[in-house]
């Protein structure tokens, strides 16, 4: 086997480790979003039974922690997405035989390439703060603040 066969190999190799991470990743924020509906729901079903409502506030500081816990994730997720993206446009744009044979662009060590953008932790915090913000992330933790608000009103 050549070189350029080896870091074809290599190549593939991380692609599919990249698309199990991605996957892995998906199925670990579909149960953080279910366990936060499950947690909020039944603190707000045991708020509701003896009229306590300050346990609302503790059910607000689970959905709180999850919603965290998520964007943690995601920020993660997004990680080996712009590495796979990066693949693409290095395979797009015709530079894959560079890379194959060490002198293009793309660094291919056969595994994933966890890079959260930037070195310090501003710019670790700033890609939190981004996946923190996104629809995918915090729509349904605000949805379960906002239920909760409305149930201490009516409380």
């Amino acid at each position: 086997m050549d070189e350029q066969a080896a870091r074809l190999a290599l190549l593939q190799a991380e692609l599919g480790a990249i698309q199990d991470a991605i996957r892995g990743l998906d199925t670990i924020t579909f149960q953080i979003k279910g366990w936060s509906v499950t947690v909020a729901t039944a603190i707000s079903g045991f708020a509701v039974s003896p009229k306590r409502p300050a346990l609302l506030a503790l059910a607000a500081v689970a959905v709180l922690e999850f919603w965290l816990i998520n964007a943690q994730f995601k920020l993660y997720q997004r990680a080996f997405i712009d590495r796979n993206k990066s693949i693409h446009r290095e395979v797009g744009g015709g530079g894959l035989m560079d890379s194959l044979r060490g002198s293009g662009p793309l660094l291919i060590t056969g595994a994933p390439v966890l890079s959260l953008g930037g070195i310090g932790p501003g710019a670790k915090f700033g890609g939190f703060a981004r996946e923190f913000g996104l629809a995918n992330t915090c729509s349904i933790h605000i949805f379960l603040l906002l239920g909760l608000g409305i149930e201490a009103i009516l409380l």
